[in-house]
């Protein structure tokens, strides 16, 4: 398996996690079903790498439906009918 690494400067860490973690709507705290709150169990360093993993997967998907439908358009230019 491929590991991908990503270096940031540590004094860019905490921008880089903050701005991500706000982009996508991380909560610190979460709402429990009867109005209390409690810590949320996903902490700031896993939301951060579920979120880049989630996006390189739909980046990956997106660009497969891009290359299908760019050879559909393809075919469909090439079709010459008398």
């Amino acid at each position: 398996m491929a590991i991908i690494t990503f270096t940031i400067k540590d004094t860019q860490l905490q921008r880089v996690m903050d701005g991500i973690c706000y982009d996508n709507g991380y909560q610190a705290t979460i709402t429990n079903t009867d109005g209390t709150t409690s810590p949320n169990p996903e902490t700031k360093q896993q939301f951060v790498k579920r979120i880049i993993i989630e996006r390189v997967k739909g980046m990956v998907k997106g660009g497969e439906l891009k290359k299908k439908e760019a050879a559909i358009t393809l075919d469909q230019t090439e079709l010459d009918i008398t």
